[in-house]
């Protein structure tokens, strides 16, 4: 995976202008759409850095499931996740009240093996 990126299409709220050293688009930087009161910008993510946040974050959650099971004898047969990615390529999952309407959010279902 040397040097491998992974693009993903952000949202940025509208600013309404340019700034100085703003010189317009380049041929390698595509210029944002704006949806509503978002500009929407396809940005590079290092695919290696993206790989090590899904890791972590699954590490993590695998070590909560575990230790409820193991302390409150609980078992989870199917666990659903919603996670959105940044344009800096953070992993991050939506909590209660977030809204998945005209995010990026991934929906992941992770369902235990017997």
């Amino acid at each position: 995976m040397a040097d491998e990126q992974i693009y993903i299409v952000t949202a940025e709220a509208a600013t309404g202008g340019r700034a100085s050293e703003d010189v317009g688009p380049t041929f390698h930087d595509p210029e944002p759409v704006t949806v509503g009161k978002k500009q929407l910008k396809r940005v590079p993510v290092d695919a290696k850095l993206l790989k090590s946040q899904m890791s972590g974050m699954i590490a993590t959650l695998e070590a909560l499931f575990e230790e409820a099971e193991q302390k409150q004898g609980m078992r989870l047969s199917e666990v659903e996740l919603s996670v959105e990615i940044n344009g800096s390529g953070e992993v991050s999952l939506l909590g209660t009240g977030a809204s998945l309407a005209n995010t990026g959010a991934i929906t992941m279902t992770f369902t235990r093996k017997d």
